[in-house]
């Protein structure tokens, strides 16, 4: 398993590409850098993008709540890009305190929600952030 963390627009927004089964130690080892792009930056956005994603281990699911409930009111948009099909889930992926839009969008329309993230930030560079999921 493996997790990458790269900032865009000045680490305005966060992409994070996680394969293979997520672990607590994986988010433990990316949190911290979101969180300062978050003190940094105040509002972030975050791409997730998940590809052949096996499990959840139970750490990883508590630190991610964890992360959504202090910074609930700090990320504006999340888009979730994934090849399988999360949408019917959806709704239970965000924190409830969430005030920010949160999107579905398989893998095929990755440029669709990178587009998304990316509206009205300013200019980022989209092209390498797309090469990034191929």
């Amino acid at each position: 398993m493996s997790i990458t963390l790269d900032e865009e627009a000045g680490g305005r927004i966060l992409l994070m590409h996680a394969t293979g089964r997520l672990t607590r130690g994986d988010y433990e080892r990316v949190l911290p850098a979101m969180e300062q792009c978050v003190l940094r930056n105040g509002k972030v956005r975050l791409l997730c993008v998940f590809e052949h994603i096996k499990t959840w281990e139970e750490g990883a699911l508590v630190c991610e709540a964890w992360f959504q409930s202090r910074h609930a009111n700090d990320i504006e948009r999340i888009a979730i890009v994934d090849d399988t099909d999360w949408e019917e889930s959806l709704p239970d992926c965000a924190h409830p305190g969430f005030k920010g839009e949160l999107r579905y969008f398989s893998m095929d329309r990755a440029v669709d929600a990178l587009s998304w993230i990316e509206e009205g930030v300013g200019p980022t560079s989209i092209h390498t952030m797309v090469g990034r999921l191929r």
